[in-house]
């Protein structure tokens, strides 16, 4: 990342880019409406495909070109797409039962992000090498997978799982582009596969749930045995 922190305009803009993605994370936290969830997801993708390009063109890592089109054909445009299919399939158009209300989740995420920042912290003091940049990104990877694990333990909808374990691969992608950008391109080809894997199968398991039971409450998965 050096050649990057050469260019503080540009330090400053990724800073930014992934303030921003932390906060699209707060918005599929906080709302309770599923396709505001798709539509936070699927701007999160751009901005972090537009990280990728900066990453590319000022720290000189041309594969990131090839990521950041992927990033946006498959994270910004093809699962969203294929996300609200299922949505329009299931009827679902929100959550019903919350664990938590929007507000104390919100709070519950401001903790993770200071305990995200704590640890970043940390561990720049036993890497001095690690740049501010490298502290941001490295808390914003946490938070956002902090924040996915909130959304799957206090979403009882599938579909809004589901858009909680893609927002996990999107903190680790965010992240990865500002700590390992030279990360192999075949691992990003493996991830993307990985995720249409995870869309099939919660296709599959939403459709099983509605047509069994009327809704897709995961809390009613144990009558799907037998």
């Amino acid at each position: 990342m050096t050649p990057i922190s050469n260019h503080p305009v540009v330090v400053a803009v990724l800073s930014l880019l992934l303030i921003a993605t932390l906060i699209l994370g707060f918005v599929m936290l906080g709302s309770h409406w599923i396709r505001n969830h798709v539509y936070a997801f699927a701007l999160q993708s751009w901005l972090i495909a537009c990280v990728s390009v900066l990453v590319a063109v000022f720290g000189h890592y041309p594969l990131l070109f090839a990521v950041a089109g992927l990033t946006a054909a498959v994270r910004g445009v093809l699962i969203p797409y294929l996300v609200v299919r299922i949505i329009d399939r299931s009827g679902v158009g929100r959550e019903s039962d919350p664990v938590l209300r929007s507000g104390s989740a919100m709070v519950v995420g401001a903790l993770a992000v200071i305990f995200a920042y704590i640890v970043a912290a940390q561990i720049q003091r036993q890497l001095p090498h690690l740049l501010p940049l490298g502290v941001l990104g490295l808390t914003v990877m946490l938070a956002t997978s902090m924040i996915s694990f909130l959304t799957l333990s206090l979403r009882t909808e599938a579909l809004s799982n589901l858009l909680g374990l893609l927002l996990i691969e999107n903190g680790i992608l965010a992240g990865e582009q500002i700590l390992v950008p030279g990360m192999p391109f075949l691992l990003e080809i493996v991830i993307l596969f990985d995720l249409l894997v995870i869309i099939a199968t919660f296709a599959v398991l939403a459709r099983s749930l509605h047509g069994s039971v009327g809704s897709t409450d995961i809390r009613k998965l144990g009558k799907l045995i037998g």
